[in-house]
């Protein structure tokens, strides 16, 4: 999606809709966006616990949202230890009160390509900190006995030491889901960054959004 920004990708994300619709379009928008539309939105209708643990940006549109039943936020994503304090936060709600949705964003990775550059040395130490920590976040899940579902998406890419272009490299991201409900294999054609919303409330028995532009992605769901 284009521009290729944190803010309006989450935006996009949990809204499930492009960035003309919901019109944010820097990472420092005059007002968030308030629609009662998005994703946690409907946490909150349903009185689904959900958290939001994130190392990086303010993510105000979701803080913001009566959905939130728990929140920690860092600022510190140039410290190498940074992500891993906010998996141990993560792991810590799930052991205490389980979250039936949590959305943790590690900002080391992005930090180091905007110091160093994308695909740095720096940056590749950064990813596989950050692959190393998803993989005890969800083993430790698997301890507690929980079934659950873990979608690794990206809010953007990067080129040199910058992003927010129409680039492929600012615009491809990965998009990876695993656990319960997901039909393992490849994925044919485009995913979207919208299409999150939609698929995540699928997994959750919640009802389509009557606003949201993205589709669940059946290709990734069992039958």
């Amino acid at each position: 999606m284009v521009p290729s920004l944190t803010l309006p990708a989450l935006t996009s994300l949990m809204h499930g809709v492009d960035v003309n619709k919901h019109g944010l379009r820097s990472e420092e928008p005059e007002a968030p966006v308030k629609n009662g539309h998005s994703l946690v939105d409907a946490m909150g209708r349903f009185r689904r616990r959900c958290g939001f643990f994130i190392n990086g940006p303010a993510f105000r549109d979701a803080f913001q949202s009566p959905g939130v039943t728990e929140a920690y936020l860092r600022r510190d994503c140039e410290n190498p230890a940074s992500d891993g304090h906010i998996i141990a936060a993560a792991k810590r709600s799930m052991e205490e009160a389980p979250l039936e949705l949590a959305m943790i964003y590690l900002g080391h990775m992005k930090a180091m390509g905007q110091m160093h550059g994308w695909g740095s040395p720096q940056q590749i130490a950064a990813l596989e900190q950050a692959d190393r920590l998803i993989g005890d976040w969800m083993e430790d899940v698997d301890s507690y006995g929980l079934m659950h579902t873990t979608l690794v998406v990206s809010d953007h890419g990067g080129h040199e030491r910058q992003h927010g272009t129409g680039l492929p490299e600012d615009m491809t991201i990965p998009w990876i889901l695993h656990g319960l409900g997901v039909k393992p294999g490849p994925i044919q054609g485009p995913v979207r960054i919208f299409d999150s919303a939609p698929t995540i409330a699928k997994l959750l028995d919640l009802p389509n959004d009557r606003g949201w532009e993205g589709q669940a992605v059946a290709q990734a769901l069992a039958a």
